[in-house]
């Protein structure tokens, strides 16, 4: 990093400034059925269909219908039989060569014929997956909570939690719990740099030291999102796991040149790639640091540091 003398105002004046935005937004719907389960869809329609031979010949149909709340979470069951909810195998998916399965993302099927007096009869269990729930529409759902709130009415030196409910049934305003429940699940618990960067500051402690200085390092991150996804592994049981999105950006005020480096972990904790650009900033206004948007491939979990009076 290359230091000029001319941005040491950064380090004496009240032009040093900054504050967060913290959001928490849950990836609601129903898992797909492909492995790793990582997709999320809003509508679920599952069929039972009964068909017996024999002297007696029948054929029954049952179905129920859910419908999830993108936003908030909420399932409604939206048609009822009297017949209970199909689950998925996910904890021991059947073989893809299973003559008894068909399994794609968005459907399984399941069919069991046995012997009756005088026939047989043929179950065969559906279960019909629409209204996708992409990552990259989480991404834009967790956007708009945080353009919701206009930076310009909130503190400087603060972070600001905001979500469409209360995040896992603790309240918003605890944000500290919430972020730590977060890192934690997708990272050691006993934090060692550099993923000690994943938390912004405040949600610790009231500090000033968001900076990271060549001088003397800081942990805290400018911006970033840590994504918890569907098991790995996933339920034991049939039922779809919990999963959700934490992001966090911030505006920051300040005089001098910095540069802005973004490091991208996959879940196993290992370090992908990191990129960085370099910026100059200015007293009379403020810029925004936001992390890059979430990439399967490269890995979910990403945070930016912010390194003043140097250059990439």
């Amino acid at each position: 990093m290359s230091f000029d003398t001319s941005d040491t105002v950064s380090f004496f004046t009240p032009c040093l400034q900054w504050k967060y935005i913290l959001a928490y937004k849950g990836h609601g719907g129903f898992n797909g059925f492909i492995a790793p389960f990582y997709n999320k869809y809003l509508h679920r329609l599952e069929r039972l269909t009964i068909t017996q031979t024999g002297p007696a010949p029948s054929v029954q149909v049952f179905e129920n219908e859910y419908q999830a709340d993108r936003l908030i979470g909420d399932t409604a069951q939206t048609r009822t039989s009297p017949v209970g909810y199909i689950p998925f195998p996910f904890a021991s998916p059947p073989a893809a060569n299973d003559p008894a399965w068909i399994v794609r993302d968005d459907y399984f099927s399941n069919t069991e014929t046995g012997p009756i007096d005088f026939g047989q009869v043929t179950i065969k269990k559906e279960v019909f997956l629409s209204q996708p729930y992409t990552l990259a529409a989480l991404d834009a759902d967790t956007d708009a909570l945080i353009d919701s709130i206009n930076p310009d009415d909130l503190p400087w030196g603060m972070v600001t939690p905001v979500s469409y409910d209360d995040f896992g049934g603790v309240a918003t305003d605890n944000a500290s719990f919430n972020l730590e429940q977060y890192g934690h699940t997708v990272f050691n618990a006993a934090l060692t740099p550099p993923q000690q960067h994943f938390f912004p500051p405040i949600v610790f402690q009231q500090s000033p030291d968001l900076f990271e200085f060549e001088s003397e390092p800081r942990f805290d991150s400018a911006a970033g999102y840590v994504y918890l996804p569907n098991g790995l592994p996933t339920a034991e049981s049939g039922f779809d796991v919990p999963c959700g999105y934490a992001k966090w950006v911030s505006w920051v005020r300040m005089a001098g040149k910095y540069c802005l480096k973004t490091y991208y972990y996959d879940y196993a904790q290992k370090a992908i790639r990191s990129d960085c650009i370099s910026g100059r900033g200015g007293c009379a206004s403020s810029f925004k640091v936001t992390p890059p948007p979430p990439v399967p491939v490269i890995g979910q979990n990403a945070y930016t540091v912010l390194t003043p009076n140097g250059q990439c």
